[in-house]
């Protein structure tokens, strides 16, 4: 089975309610792991970075539906690619938040004390230059 890597960014509507965000976010988690995709979606305000991983046609398939969902005003493909094997073992969203927002079980707090936790062993390029230009910078101290 081919496996595929996408990063991408993407721009949620501003109009969209945390209690919207988070039904979708829920949603998002469950699509991931019936197609079996990994990989991790950081979120920071109304903007997230993805990085996803799986089987050719399910991660064409899923970011074919991304390009069509209503809630995302611009989606940017940064990477595609053939992959030997996976860098993630699950998927997982991360969100910087201040709003104490209860985000639910399923959806993680990017803050200074868990980025460790977010990030894989090896840590991509783009994904560390859009950390670092959208996270304080206290985070990577």
């Amino acid at each position: 089975m081919e496996l595929t890597r996408l990063i991408f960014t993407s721009q949620v509507t501003p109009k969209s309610s945390l209690a919207e965000i988070r039904v979708q976010a829920e949603s998002v988690l469950g699509n991931c792991k019936l197609l079996g995709i990994t990989g991790r979606n950081f979120n920071i305000n109304y903007e997230s970075f993805t990085i996803k991983e799986g089987p050719t046609e399910a991660l064409m398939m899923y970011y074919d539906a991304v390009l069509r969902d209503p809630w995302i005003e611009l989606s940017v493909l940064h990477q595609q690619s053939i992959i030997e094997a996976r860098e993630f073992d699950d998927f997982s969203i991360w969100v910087q938040s201040s709003s104490g927002f209860d985000l639910g079980p399923h959806i993680n707090i990017l803050s200074k004390n868990t980025i460790a936790d977010a990030l894989p062993d090896t840590l991509a390029l783009k994904l560390r230059i859009f950390l670092q230009s959208n996270l304080p910078r206290e985070f990577f101290e």
